[in-house]
């Protein structure tokens, strides 16, 4: 390894403090454009930003196109948006990172049949 590069890092490792909220966004996979927005409960915050933050860096995978991104935003007004297919996050700025579990299966009303399509008209939900 040469001189000025670093490692990534071995789990995602988001801050967990002072999040208004957090919103997994259906976007067109080739445009990028929000389609449709699902709200998490609050109630389920803790447990999901575990889950993400146990995401281990992955090298192997490469996500070029998907439709959904992971939206976390903050009271102090930064927002992170993650693209994600569930298991697989990234690209960020640190690389790959592999769930352990389909993060989107677990905690949004998405499901294989609806997968990538929208599920609402007016482009909202909260769950």
């Amino acid at each position: 390894m040469g001189l000025g590069m670093t490692l990534p890092q071995k789990t995602l490792n988001l801050p967990t403090e002072n999040i208004s909220e957090i919103a997994l966004l259906l976007c067109d996979q080739f445009s990028g454009n929000t389609l449709e927005t699902y709200v998490l409960d609050e109630s389920k915050r803790a447990s999901f930003m575990l889950e993400l933050n146990a995401s281990q860096t992955n090298t192997t995978i490469k996500m070029n196109i998907v439709c959904y991104r992971y939206r976390i935003s903050y009271h102090h007004g930064e927002t992170i948006v993650l693209p994600t297919n569930g298991k697989g996050i990234g690209p960020t700025s640190s690389g790959y990172y592999l769930s352990g579990n389909n993060l989107i299966f677990k905690y949004f009303p998405i499901t294989s049949a609806n997968y990538c399509k929208p599920l609402n008209g007016n482009g909202n939900g909260a769950f």
